[in-house]
């Protein structure tokens, strides 16, 4: 919503599994002899993967932005009521969690509770190919005017669903998947239509999860907002957003 591989071979995996654990293997450090796990830092950076190939699990560090850098300073942009908020943690502990996955000190990595699991890659593909339909450019072009989104429900069925092209000088917008509370992920875009007026150029507003959409949040879960304006993707919660990266960077590991 938003307002105007290694390869192993063992003969019994049920032996294999103790073995390593009383070797002093943690779970963290134990997934990385079955997938490749991939580290992002807190920008969207890959920073390490391991042990190499095929992505299967992708951890991203929390963001370290602020409300004003992500919704904005002009007085309009605080002043709007779709303003949404951020949840950060602090550049000093973003560091700290980077410099533990760098000394593959990983279990200690997820124990700070600062690291975000994105969804597998597959998944983000499918949604970033329906989002996508807003090339990002602006203007006037009726897809770009547009939000989309991308909903999995618990009985594993998996749906899109559009808005009505909409412009952004005479008012929000608002896509409205079909029984939302029974969805396990929802992913929708902010679209990055615009419209000249004068001396100035409306736009959709904001172009990170609006206040709706964080209080509408299931609790305990996350969703994604793709800013086809900004060319971000947040991860946010209840909270607000917890993580930020470029689009391609989402789309990519």
């Amino acid at each position: 919503m938003s307002s105007s591989k290694i390869a192993l071979h063992w003969a019994s995996p049920v032996l294999f599994i103790p073995l390593l654990l009383l070797q002093g293997t943690t779970f963290a450090n134990f997934l990385h002899h079955f997938y490749d796990t991939v580290y992002l830092n807190s920008a969207g950076k890959k920073i390490r993967q391991a042990p190499g190939g095929t992505t299967m699990v992708t951890f991203i560090i929390k963001t370290i932005a602020t409300n004003d850098s992500l919704y904005g300073t002009h007085p309009e942009e605080i002043a709007n009521v779709q303003r949404g908020s951020c949840h950060p943690i602090s550049a000093i502990e973003a560091a700290r969690v980077e410099y533990l996955i760098m000394q593959k000190e990983y279990d200690s990595a997820l124990q700070t509770g600062n690291l975000v699991k994105l969804r597998p890659l597959g998944e983000r593909k499918m949604d970033g190919k329906v989002m996508l339909e807003d090339d990002g450019e602006g203007k006037d072009r009726p897809a770009n005017n547009i939000e989309y989104a991308t909903i999995v429900y618990k009985n594993g069925t998996r749906t899109q669903t559009a808005s009505e092209p909409a412009d952004p000088s005479k008012g929000g917008i608002h896509v409205a998947p079909p029984d939302l509370d029974s969805a396990i992920t929802y992913t929708h875009s902010h679209p990055s239509g615009t419209r000249p007026a004068g001396i100035r150029t409306w736009s959709f507003y904001p172009q990170a999860p609006s206040k709706d959409d964080i209080n509408l949040i299931v609790p305990g879960t996350t969703r994604v907002v793709f800013g086809r304006g900004s060319d971000l993707v947040y991860i946010y919660d209840g909270c607000g957003v917890i993580a930020a990266l470029k689009t391609k960077d989402y789309l990519r590991l």
